[in-house]
């Protein structure tokens, strides 16, 4: 006969972290992003300062794009095997 599994962690999207972090967007970065698209550029075009700037964006977003792939294949590679409770996210949950 099966036993009935037992209750697991509380969902992440009911969570204080979670809510606090949502309010937090909200009611500072929203606002501050905001003014980023609202005000203009302190530095010409084609500039020196302009293409460095360039540059690092670009930089920063191939190397998000290559660590979200690696995360995903691997944990996908692992799913199967075992649970992942190592590194930074489990930490900051407090899971064991």
């Amino acid at each position: 006969m099966l036993k009935p599994s037992p209750p697991g962690p509380r969902a992440l999207h009911s969570s204080r972290v979670f809510l606090w972090r949502r309010q937090l967007g909200s009611w500072i970065l929203l606002p501050l992003a905001l003014a980023a698209i609202l005000s203009g550029r302190y530095w010409l075009e084609g500039s020196a300062r302009d293409d460095i700037i360039d540059g690092l964006s670009v930089a920063l977003l191939i190397a998000g794009v290559a660590l979200r792939s690696w995360a995903t294949l691997y944990i996908g590679g692992h799913k199967s095997q075992k649970l992942i409770t190592e590194g930074v996210l489990p930490q900051v949950l407090g899971l064991p």
